[in-house]
């Protein structure tokens, strides 16, 4: 009976504050309040070290809480920062990050960031009309020397189709302006009348050279621009010339047939993680599949590595590592490892 009574009485002097319990549950309720859960594993790892001590100090206990309360508390601060900046790592890979830290460093301390207001307002207003000075003083050049007008179809992941118009001359080149033209036909004469507005924009007297992608409305709208202006010749883009030679030879039959058996390489590379992983550890390997400026350049591209690589390949299908797996013995890949094998691929 005696013992009993002593171990009810040790167990009160823990819960009602006798050292152990009531630092304890001060820290379990303050992580409590913090968090918003039940979840207060860090206090109780505290209250057990205490226990295990025998330290019947709760002011141990609170100081540990606190401490976390303000980590937590800081870690909060920074996600609030980057959920408003949106994850500013990113940011760091810009061009300008590190004239933004010189500048920053050569004001020294005491200098105020600009508010948000002055940022959305004053200084973008700022920003708008140094541009235009910066277009202007080239539109002078333009006068001078002259320069090429170059209209840039594409279509943006939202499915609309731009047209870009940007002018080159020899001091660098400016963007124009961007029209969203997925609400007209671009035939013949609407591009000729929106190559037309542009022209007159930047001075018929001042280009000297129209260039346009080799669609045949584009072709079309161009030399009608020509024949207004005499001044003006027009030539395909080379860009867009490469692209459609590489495209032409991707359509040969013999280039088919190789496009195809390197596919099924590889996919299969690509597929099995264990094999890539292996084709890493060997010196001088980069990644067979590098996209390049259109899905045609890509595919030549491919083919090169494909062919520099060709002996890493090899060496794989026919080590022990590979020999040994299961996977060897499935059908598609026996397929894949005789196009590896095979001299002429």
């Amino acid at each position: 009976m005696a013992t009993a009574t002593a171990t009810l009485q040790r167990q009160r002097r823990r819960f009602n504050g006798n050292g152990n319990g009531n630092g304890g549950c001060s820290s379990v309720f303050l992580l409590q309040r913090f968090n918003g859960s039940d979840d207060a594993s860090m206090a109780m790892v505290t209250l057990q070290r205490q226990r295990f001590n025998g330290n019947g100090d709760a002011s141990m206990a609170t100081a540990t809480a606190t401490t976390t309360l303000q980590w937590q508390r800081q870690r909060q601060r920074q996600r609030r920062r980057q959920r408003f900046n949106g994850n500013g790592n990113g940011n760091v890979n810009s061009v300008y990050y590190q004239m933004m830290i010189d500048a920053i460093a050569a004001t020294g301390l005491g200098y105020k960031g600009p508010s948000y207001h002055a940022v959305r307002v004053p200084l973008l207003r700022d920003n708008k009309k140094e541009v235009q000075l910066l277009v202007e003083s080239q539109r002078r050049h333009w006068a001078e020397v002259g320069c090429t007008l170059m209209a840039d179809g594409w279509t943006d992941t939202r499915h609309r189709s731009l047209i870009n118009f940007l002018v080159y001359c020899p001091r660098g080149m400016v963007f124009v302006k961007s029209v969203d033209a997925s609400d007209i036909v671009k035939n013949t004469r609407n591009l000729f009348k929106l190559f037309d507005e542009v022209v007159t924009w930047v001075g018929p007297k001042n280009i000297i050279h129209l260039v346009t992608n080799n669609a045949s409305n584009y072709v079309s709208a161009g030399k009608l621009l020509c024949e207004k202006y005499k001044t003006i010749s027009w030539s395909p883009c080379a860009a867009h010339s490469l692209n459609l030679v590489l495209q032409d030879m991707g359509e040969m039959s013999h280039v088919e047939r190789l496009k195809n058996r390197a596919t099924k390489v590889t996919v299969f590379i690509y597929n099995h993680v264990a094999l890539i992983a292996w084709l890493r550890k060997r010196p001088g390997w980069t990644d067979i599949v590098r996209v390049g400026a259109t899905r045609f350049a890509t595919t030549f591209l491919s083919f090169g590595s494909l062919h520099v690589h060709k002996h890493d390949l090899q060496a794989l299908v026919t080590s022990k590592f590979f020999v040994d797996n299961r996977l060897a013995r499935e059908s598609k890949t026996k397929e894949v490892v005789s196009i590896i094998l095979d001299n002429s691929f």
